[in-house]
């Protein structure tokens, strides 16, 4: 499944997830991601967010102030793949934007006591499955996934990919190519803690995480095994 098709039929299955618990999506101001949705004589405002790696990315605004879209929302609407080889289905969860956005401050804070470069305007990555590991500054604020499980699953096959998702209010999680290799790295460093040994990994697998490592087409890569 190409990468734009699956960000769309991942964002499709937020939107049937929401439907499927009475909720009325509506177009509203601030970008493709950012949707109103009303039931009976309540509204909310809310950011579904796709991601095809279980990490989620949010950029602080230019001021320095507060967070593109996350500080502006009441809801953060997740929706995840649920193997990043061969995905299936569609996790969708429901994030308080309060709670978000703390866990984004107290990983951005971390980076910036540990000393790393965090420019504004590009997107932080939190993991919504890991777990913090003392000393990893990325690790700070991982486990949203974990804490609000999943509300529905959704096959991947039964939702369309005709929408087209629109990017322009942030940096998207799925196309930026430098914060790929960062969730990566952090990825890496919350595996290397989880355990001692060095998981085994299927080529499928080694492929994709080396495209991602060195910023280039899965397809570009061919591992040789010698016997």
């Amino acid at each position: 499944m190409a990468g734009n098709s699956l960000k769309n039929r991942l964002f499709m299955a937020a939107v049937k997830t929401l439907e499927d618990q009475g909720w009325t999506v509506h177009d509203a101001p601030g970008g493709g991601s950012v949707k109103r949705i009303t039931k009976g004589g309540e509204s909310k405002l809310i950011s579904i967010r796709t991601t095809q790696n279980k990490w989620i990315a949010f950029p602080r605004q230019a001021d320095d102030r507060s967070w593109v879209t996350l500080s502006n929302v009441d809801l953060v609407v997740a929706s995840s793949v649920d193997n990043e080889v061969l995905p299936k289905n569609a996790r969708v969860h429901i994030f308080p934007a309060r709670e978000v956005e703390k866990r984004f401050d107290a990983c951005y804070q971390a980076r910036k006591a540990a000393g790393h470069s965090i420019p504004l305007r590009r997107g932080i990555w939190i993991s919504l499955y890991g777990a913090e590991v003392a000393g990893k500054p990325r690790t700070v604020g991982a486990g949203l996934g974990q804490e609000f499980k999943a509300i529905d699953t959704v096959p991947l096959d039964l939702v369309s990919d005709h929408q087209e998702v629109d990017g322009s209010d942030e940096v998207m999680e799925d196309d930026d190519r430098a914060d790929q290799i960062e969730a990566y790295e952090a990825n890496q460093a919350i595996e290397a803690n989880q355990a001692e040994e060095v998981r085994p990994l299927s080529i499928g697998q080694a492929k994709k995480g080396l495209a991602l490592f060195l910023g280039v087409p899965e397809k570009s890569i061919k591992i040789v095994i010698e016997g």
